[in-house]
């Protein structure tokens, strides 16, 4: 299987293909070591004892400051044990900003640093990355030996014999020292920025074309460095990518003023240098013919062939216009816009080796230095390879269509919420609203749970597959009750003329929103459980009435026919009188008793005279009225008229009152 190295992130293993970061990827021409002296105003070996990065006082743009602990001045006149250089690019938060081309460094590694002097006086890496080698030491100092992977392995020299040379060159090539050097830049204040374990680029892509989207980038003409302000140039780059059959498309949005290299979440291609401190001046047709700034969104990622992806949010390419005379060539500028392209949406290098043995790396479109051969714009298979491999048609994944079944209050509920194209598995979340009260929505994509309010709840749900695709779909879940149903009435029989508490026994009564009678009056209603229902009723002021009684909750109603009598003792009239019964013996005899005649009369029931209650024993006649038997002298008074009135202790009511009358005395 060929080397295939042109996608981020590119590792052959066991055959298998993986990615490599973007951080080396740029258009150069590699510098001589002679011209890289030249070049730079300083020279350190020395260890990387921090990174920290921060915004700009604009917040245009992320600088990180790289302290370094010096071991050795080469060149420059450096007094201090410890020098501060500033590199454009870095992370903060969760944004990360990137110059192709730049060094990359981690804390403790030990470094040789070729520095340019802006014109503050502070230092950075002579030509991005061309300017940084790291010191590796394998069994001892003896083995350290140096490496810059931008050039690949040629650039990997024994570290003592290396630096011999160098010092030779800076003695036959000396130049005056930099007045204004700042060791430390004077905005720099240690630990007001983000600390970093290293500075270098994560994965990333556009996700925009997996949806569809076209990327977009604009055309700042100023300092063109071919006629028609390179349109042509541009549009053919894009149209080569386009034609390469993966999802992505770019789009020229047209001409534009804006200069690139700001995180102004507008992709840009300039021709007019726009800022000094991403490319230096070259030497001798030797350095950065353009370089690529990716804005990164750290906290969105996508899964593409077994990679992981962040999100760029925008790319500005930006070329060194003291390259015109390389650029001025429509169909070189055609070549060189077309790889900047394909740094600018993720790939990398095909290879970074000058003496790049396999002919599909050397050839490719992707390869470190521009071939200049008139080629413009064109792709070879491993180009299109690598555009296909990270921007691949993918079925997009998306939430089924489906009803949520309504939730019962009090009852277990689940429910199951799909996906389907994309990578499975898949995660669930609700990301707005909420479901209903007492349900919770599990990463599978299960609702379930026990409703516990009566409601309708609306709420996004969205499924995240392996890749770290999502879609999102919005539900209505509906939570009701069952229908209440009526087993018992603990006082089916209460007083016609007074108030009465009825519970009545049953099933759903927790969610009970009325309740009706159809006689007398209903004075409150209250569920104490879900079982058991408490209603207070006054009467209908009619002894004898049969009311129903219907309950009514969300789920539905039910009404129980003449539930309820409404009931209790009517006098029409009481005389005291002789009443002919049997005595013991069986024998008839004449005994004193009052007579009551009326409506709901029962033996239960407790006589009344003048309103208080006599001693006198009740009894039940033939014609269904009711005796009281007993001494009458002591139960009503000798002369004049006395009222009788009947109490009955269980319905807690009174009758009405009536004249007794004497007869038969």
């Amino acid at each position: 299987m060929r080397k295939w190295i042109n996608l981020l992130l590119v590792l052959i293993v066991a055959g298998f293909f993986s990615l490599l970061p973007v951080a080396n990827a740029a258009s150069i021409v590699k510098i001589s070591d002679k011209n890289l002296v030249l070049s730079s105003d300083v020279i350190v070996t020395g260890k990387v004892i921090a990174i920290e990065s921060q915004w700009d006082e604009n917040r245009k743009n992320i600088y990180t400051n790289i302290t370094l602990s010096l071991d050795q001045v080469i060149k420059g006149d450096i007094k201090s044990q410890v020098l501060v250089i500033e590199q454009l690019g870095g992370q903060v938060a969760n944004k990360q900003v990137w110059l192709s081309a730049s060094p990359e460094f981690s804390l403790n590694e030990e470094v040789l640093l070729f520095l340019k002097a802006n014109e503050e006086g502070v230092l950075h890496t002579s030509h991005l990355a061309m300017g940084k080698f790291s010191i590796s030491k394998e069994n001892g100092k003896e083995n350290a030996r140096v490496s810059n992977p931008i050039f690949g392995k040629s650039k990997t020299y024994d570290i003592e014999e290396y630096l011999s040379n160098i010092r030779k060159l800076v003695v036959s090539n000396e130049q005056k020292s930099v007045n204004n050097l700042q060791v430390i830049p004077s905005k720099y204040v240690p630990g007001t920025g983000e600390q970093l374990s290293n500075f270098k680029l994560s994965t990333a892509r556009f996700f925009n074309p997996d949806s569809g989207g076209m990327v977009n980038f604009v055309v700042n003409s100023t300092a063109s460095p071919v006629s028609g302000g390179a349109n042509t140039e541009v549009n053919n780059a894009m149209m080569a990518w386009n034609r390469s059959g993966s999802t992505l498309k770019l789009a020229n949005g047209g001409a534009s003023s804006i200069c690139g290299a700001k995180t102004d979440q507008q992709s840009v291609i300039s021709f007019s240098g726009c800022n000094k401190d991403m490319m230096d001046p070259p030497m001798e047709g030797q350095g950065v013919i353009s370089t690529v700034m990716v804005v990164v969104n750290t906290m969105d990622f996508r899964i593409i062939n077994g990679a992981k992806f962040n999100q760029i949010t925008e790319a500005d390419i930006v070329y060194n216009n003291a390259f015109n005379n390389v650029l001025s060539a429509s169909k070189d500028l055609e070549e060189i816009i077309t790889h900047d392209l394909g740094i600018a949406f993720g790939l990398d290098n095909s290879s970074t080796d000058p003496n790049e043995l396999d002919a599909t790396l050397r050839e490719s479109i992707m390869y470190f230095q521009p071939h200049l051969d008139k080629r413009g714009a064109r792709l070879n298979t491993d180009d299109q390879m690598a555009v296909n491999r990270i921007y691949p048609f993918i079925t997009p994944i998306q939430v089924t269509a489906t009803t949520l079944p309504v939730g019962v209050f009090n009852s277990a509920y689940t429910a199951q919420i799909s996906a389907s194209g994309g990578t499975p598995p898949f995660t669930f979340a609700v990301t707005k609203g909420q479901v209903p009260t007492g349900l919770e929505l599990n990463r599978f994509g299960i609702i379930a749970g026990i409703p516990t309010k009566i409601e309708s709840q609306t709420f996004d749900v969205t499924v995240t597959d392996q890749a770290n695709f999502r879609a999102t779909r919005t539900f209505q879940l509906n939570t009701t009750s069952l229908p209440p149903r009526l087993s018992s009435i603990d006082t089916p029989r209460v007083s016609y003329n007074s108030n009465s508490m009825v519970t009545i026994t049953g099933f759903n009564f927790s969610t009970v929103t009325d309740v009706r009678v159809t006689q007398g009056r209903l004075l409150a209603f209250r569920a104490t459980n879900d079982n058991t229902l408490v209603i207070g009723l006054a009467g209908p002021g009619t002894t004898g009435v049969l009311t129903d009684i219907t309950v009514v909750n969300p789920g539905g109603m039910i009404t129980m026919p003449s539930a309820i009598l409404y009931d209790g003792p009517a006098i029409r009239s009481a005389q005291a009188a002789k009443v002919r019964v049997r005595n013991m013996k069986g024998k008839f005899v004449n005994q004193k008793a009052i007579i009551i005649k009326g409506d709901g009369l029962t033996l239960n029931q407790q006589i009344r005279v003048n309103g208080t209650a006599v001693n006198l024993k009740p009894a039940r006649s033939d014609n269904d009225d009711i005796v009281y038997f007993g001494v009458l002298k002591s139960a009503i008074p000798i002369r004049g008229d006395f009222n009788v009135t009947i109490f009955d202790p269980g319905l807690n009511s009174e009758s009405n009152s009536v004249k007794g009358k004497r007869l038969n005395e």
